[in-house]
């Protein structure tokens, strides 16, 4: 991603701080100069809950179908109902599509 793309990103993320509670994320950090210590649980918010809205119109379009494969899989893998075997059947298909880019 170019570094400007990550700038941007990370004062999005910065500047959205006020609005998400301290329940629900930790704080939202600038991933530009904190990405190296953010934890798992600070990239799996990003992940399920900000990614896709971050990322629109800054990623190239393969990239961004590429990523929210990544981010519909992990909603679907995390949420608290548990996992049926037509969730596990979607999980597969979002596996499928979000590798057949990313060696594309």
């Amino acid at each position: 991603m170019p570094k400007g793309t990550v700038t941007t990103i990370g004062l999005k993320i910065t500047a959205g701080c006020a609005t998400v509670p301290l329940a629900q994320a930790r704080s939202l950090r600038d991933i530009n100069v904190h990405s190296g210590s953010h934890t798992a649980s600070d990239w799996m918010y990003f992940l399920l809950s900000i990614g896709e809205v971050i990322v629109a119109d800054r990623l190239p379009e393969e990239y961004f179908k590429m990523f929210t494969h990544l981010c519909q899989e992990g909603r679907l893998l995390f949420r608290p109902s548990g996992l049926t075997e037509m969730v596990l059947t979607l999980v597969e298909r979002h596996f499928k599509n979000y590798f057949a880019a990313f060696y594309k």
